[in-house]
C-alpha cells in the first residue's frame, strides 16, 4: 500500500495514522482507518475492511 500528497510526493509511514486492529487469530472482518492531515490542515481518510479466517501457525 502506499499513499500521495496532493502533489504526488510519496508519504511516509510515520506520516499517516491508523486506527483499528486486526486479530488475525480470531475470523471476522475488520474496519481499518487510515487518515493523513496536510500542512494547511486538510483531512483526508480511507476506510479499509480486512478478513482475516482466523488461521494461526504453530512453529
Amino acid at each position: 500500500m502506499s499513499a500521495t500528497d496532493e502533489a504526488g510526493s510519496v508519504l511516509k509511514l510515520s506520516d499517516i495514522t491508523v486506527s483499528g486492529t486486526v486479530d488475525p487469530t480470531k475470523a471476522g472482518r475488520y474496519e481499518v482507518t487510515y487518515s493523513y492531515t496536510d500542512a494547511a490542515g486538510n483531512d483526508s481518510y480511507q476506510d479499509s475492511y480486512h478478513h482475516s479466517s482466523g488461521v494461526s501457525s504453530k512453529y
